[in-house]
């Protein structure tokens, strides 16, 4: 019985999986189509345009700005494929070299990521994944997403490469998108 179960949710997964992929293609082409914290969907509010966000608390004279030695701490980041706004997110690094990030991209197709950062002086590499979902919200593989970002003099922006590897619930890579990423840090003072 539970070998039956195992073949029965075996071929939903590969269902699933063929349909995640196909999405993919056609996200990847320019049609609709969602996937967790790497959505390339047009049709939700704020995605394909910049975002700004609201003017923090006033910070004083440029004089008195912090610098920043780090990358940890949070930040307003925005993919961009092609030179196109693919996505955006917020995104917090930790000083334990663990990050989290949120994603403008529907709840339900998987809008939470998590992963671990280390660093060389002001290059950083991140390696991050997620669980990805179909638009009905069912399981359909994982996502790793990976940076590498160096970190400005003043520590208030990144900028660098990304690589978004798409798996089924095999571990079989169905799709692969590069492209850059540019951040700039919240501060709240």
């Amino acid at each position: 019985m539970v070998g039956a179960a195992k073949h029965r949710g075996v071929s939903k997964m590969k269902y699933l999986v063929t349909t995640a992929a196909a999405a993919i293609a056609l996200a990847v082409s320019g049609v609709s189509a969602q996937a967790a914290c790497g959505s390339f969907s047009h049709s939700n509010l704020f995605a394909g345009q910049h975002v700004k966000l609201p003017p923090a608390p006033s910070r004083g004279s440029m004089a008195n700005l912090q610098r920043y030695s780090s990358i940890v701490g949070m930040w307003h980041v925005q993919y961009l494929v092609s030179g196109n706004l693919a996505f955006q997110s917020f995104q917090q690094w930790h000083v334990d070299n663990t990050e989290f990030e949120f994603a403008d991209i529907p709840t339900i197709t998987g809008d939470i990521c998590m992963g671990v950062w280390n660093n060389v002086g002001r290059a950083y590499n991140l390696y991050h994944t997620a669980w990805t979902f179909d638009d009905n919200g069912n399981p359909n593989g994982t996502m790793v997403l990976t940076h590498v970002d160096r970190l400005n003099r003043r520590g208030d922006a990144f900028a660098g490469t990304f690589d978004l590897k798409f798996y089924d619930s095999n571990g079989n890579l169905i799709n692969e998108i590069t492209g850059d990423t540019q951040a700039d840090r919240i501060t709240g003072q």
